[in-house]
């Protein structure tokens, strides 16, 4: 390390030096900058000192990253998913496909529509359904 010390005293023999030849007036001002800059160093916000040296750093950020990551794992384990089981699959399919059948059915047969939108066909229909276990049903 004695190379280093060689090199430190040189550089500091030379801002010595060159220190030494600069007027009062930049001596002022390089001293006003430097009082300047230690006084907004000492006056560090509260957040600043609290981030450089405390729990928060140490303990705070590791557990609220593990937390969020925990809180991802839960949404993406545990999101219910659909039921693609295949015997549901068919019935969805068949109850979907029996529903197209019936529109164009409905669409070819222009009397069916008729009937389908009368709410008196409705009634009736009920009347035969809850009628339909009695002796005399029509």
């Amino acid at each position: 390390m004695m190379i280093n010390d060689e090199f430190e005293a040189k550089v500091k023999t030379d801002l010595d030096t060159q220190a030494q030849g600069l007027d009062a007036d930049t001596r002022q001002q390089l001293a006003a900058a430097r009082r300047t800059a230690l006084n907004q160093l000492s006056k560090q916000s509260w957040r600043d000192s609290l981030l450089k040296s405390s729990w928060l750093t140490s303990y705070g950020l590791p557990a609220s990253s593990l937390a969020l990551c925990s809180l991802l794992a839960v949404f993406i384990l545990v999101n219910p998913k659909p039921n693609t089981a295949p015997a549901n699959v068919a019935i969805n399919q068949t109850v979907q496909l029996n529903d197209q059948v019936a529109a164009l059915e409905l669409l070819d047969n222009v009397d069916d529509i008729d009937t389908a939108t009368d709410p008196d066909f409705y009634l009736w229909a009920d009347e035969i359904l809850a009628t339909e276990g009695k002796a005399h049903a029509a």
